[in-house]
């Protein structure tokens, strides 16, 4: 039997885009090919992670089997709906999957052997594993590597990441900043058994060891070898995606502000800006009856309930024009979180963008206040 695909989507792909396959079968299972159904499993190659997508119904009138099976990745790799950067899920924004798909009659009582049986009772062809061609292909592909990112219309779509590689995750040009912790998100695909390094200029540090998404601090030394822009690599450095760091250059007494954010590189990165003058506002306030009180008791006649109160920072600057692509990351990213003296902290951001012939112009608020404040 062999299972022939018409479509499915690149190694590396977006969870948050369609991820369509189309597959047909040539097996002769005594029934009308209408009749037939299949099962498509989406199994992990380092968690435990699986899910079995069952009696997929083919096209009445081609027979060509359809899903799309972004929303089920998406639900595995992001179990708990966050982006969260210390949780242990962020080491696998970018998963390796096997997809395994068998083809029945829709009653199938003769396919139960022991081979084709998971513990589960899912009934599972082991020799159809996707390939670039055909099950069949002697150069099975097992490797599918759904990542949590989107690809803009406005930009050219992603190079392939190179799983025998080592890829740096984000825009070309990051910046980093003296007097704060720092890493680099690093793709380290299943490489990760050993000791690797990120270099800069000569300087190294290490990468953490696992599989999936690892991070490698930046040293103070790393950091002084970034005055002008300087290529960072890896051990098995992936040099079709090249990246640069780039210091930012603090004023004199200045207080600096540190942004962490996941961008479409299935990382995190960071953006820096001089700190600005702090507002707040007390915009509303609610209040209930409180008229039982004679005049003499020196009471309102109000009671306060709740109040619409609001602080926030209003930020702006300008930036060398090789970080606009990571100011835009920022824009666009699902989670923005701002160091407060708290910690990292997620907050509600809204900024403007404005590219110039050399460098361009920024404009941030940041509402840092609480969403409820208290109240009867």
């Amino acid at each position: 039997m062999a299972i022939t695909f018409q479509k499915q989507p690149l190694n590396f792909f977006n969870v948050s885009e369609p991820a369509i396959f189309e597959f047909t079968s040539d097996a002769d299972l005594g029934v009308n090919p209408n009749d037939r159904v299949a099962d498509l499993e989406l199994k992990s190659l380092w968690t435990q992670r699986r899910y079995v997508i069952k009696n997929i119904l083919p096209n009445f009138y081609t027979g060509v089997f359809r899903v799309d099976v972004q929303g089920f990745l998406k639900s595995l790799m992001l179990d708990n709906f966050e982006y969260r950067f210390e949780n242990p899920n962020q080491a696998f924004t970018i998963e390796a999957f096997s997809i395994g798909v068998d083809v029945r009659p829709e009653n199938a009582t003769d396919t139960n052997d022991a081979a084709f049986v998971f513990d589960s009772g899912y009934v599972f062809d082991e020799s159809f594993i996707f390939a670039n061609t055909v099950p069949s292909d002697v150069n099975v592909n097992t490797g599918y590597f759904p990542q949590l990112g989107i690809s803009q219309l406005s930009e050219q779509v992603q190079s392939q990441k190179d799983p025998t590689k080592m890829t740096i995750l984000g825009p070309t040009y990051l910046e980093f900043a003296e007097g704060f912790n720092q890493t680099v998100s690093v793709f380290s695909s299943g490489l990760g058994s050993s000791d690797k390094f990120l270099t800069v200029n000569g300087s190294n540090s290490p990468i953490a060891i696992g599989d999936g998404v690892q991070l490698a601090a930046i040293t103070q030394d790393q950091l002084d070898q970034m005055y002008l822009p300087v290529l960072m690599t890896t051990s098995f450095n992936n040099p079709q995606i090249p990246v640069y760091g780039v210091s930012y250059k603090a004023a004199e007494c200045e207080d600096t502000l540190q942004f962490r954010f996941y961008t479409s590189y299935a990382g995190y990165c960071y953006f820096y800006t001089p700190k600005e003058a702090l507002t707040a506002g007390r915009n509303n306030s609610d209040a209930i009856n409180n008229a039982f009180y004679n005049q003499q008791d020196g009471r309102s006649s109000e009671v306060q309930r709740s109040v619409d109160y609001a602080e926030g920072l209003a930020l702006s600057g300008t930036k060398p024009l090789e970080l606009q692509e990571l100011f835009r990351e920022m824009l666009r990213s699902p989670k923005i979180e701002l160091l407060l003296p708290r910690g990292f902290t997620e907050c509600k951001v809204t900024g403007q963008l404005n590219v110039r012939k050399l460098d361009f112009e920024y404009t941030l608020n940041v509402n840092i206040a609480n969403v409820d404040q208290m109240g009867l």
